[in-house]
């Protein structure tokens, strides 16, 4: 028979040994570091996304303000052409024409 497939029962205890004190040198040396640097990468995405939370909540509130504010600017956009107009329309010297040639009442009745 092949002395290669032959089983050796000293092949397999220094086989099993080996094994254990590679196993032993990397538990010490190498598997705390790669779980230290598993973890830190867990806690830096953590942290990557609650700032990308925060910074949507916070943009959506930005949004919010600015669609308050330019409403309320249209609203008194509206307000100070309506009042142009009816000082136009009142005052018995000025002309038949609306303020802005027209541009208040289109603003007015679209928006």
């Amino acid at each position: 028979m092949n002395p290669l497939v032959q089983p050796d029962p000293g092949l397999y205890i220094w086989t099993i040994i080996t094994f254990l004190v590679l196993l032993a040198l990397l538990a010490k040396f190498a598997w705390k570091p790669l779980l230290e640097a598993l973890d830190n990468r867990q806690q830096s995405i953590r942290q990557a996304l609650d700032d990308a939370r925060k910074a949507k909540q916070e943009l959506e509130a930005i949004h919010a303000e600015s669609a308050k504010l330019l409403a309320q600017a249209r609203t008194e956009a509206a307000e100070i052409c309506s009042r142009s107009a009816r000082r136009r329309w009142t005052s018995p010297s000025a002309s038949r024409r609306s303020c802005c040639s027209g541009t208040c009442r289109k603003k007015t009745t679209s928006g």
